[in-house]
């Protein structure tokens, strides 16, 4: 049974005389699975299933985490190793590779 999920973006700045901000719907699904997955990384590249009806992934990592983790095998992007990412995914993504320095435990929330 899918779910609604949406997901939001929020930044502000201030300091020297100035603000930024910047909000918006990053993105919203109507079929979404909402699912928490947790899942336990092996060292190395891992292939993540993408639940049918995703379109993006929170990645959470333990808080301090120190975990080298990058998208798209060893060569690939390096995300940050202690704070949450979100990656928008492509229509009919199936899997994405996940690798990591050392055995870790996640959070994923399929929206």
């Amino acid at each position: 049974m899918s779910k609604a999920s949406e997901v939001a973006i929020s930044y502000s700045a201030t300091g020297d005389g100035m603000t930024l901000t910047y909000a918006t719907t990053a993105q919203e699904n109507a079929t979404s699975p909402g699912e928490q997955q947790p899942v336990t990384l092996a060292i190395g590249d891992n292939t993540l299933t993408v639940p049918t009806g995703a379109k993006g992934v929170i990645l959470v990592p333990p808080a301090s985490s120190t975990v080298v983790k990058k998208l798209g095998g060893s060569t690939g992007f390096t995300i940050r190793s202690d704070a949450p990412s979100y990656l928008a995914l492509p229509n009919s993504t199936a899997s994405i590779v996940l690798n990591a320095s050392a055995i870790e435990t996640l959070s994923l929330f399929w929206m």
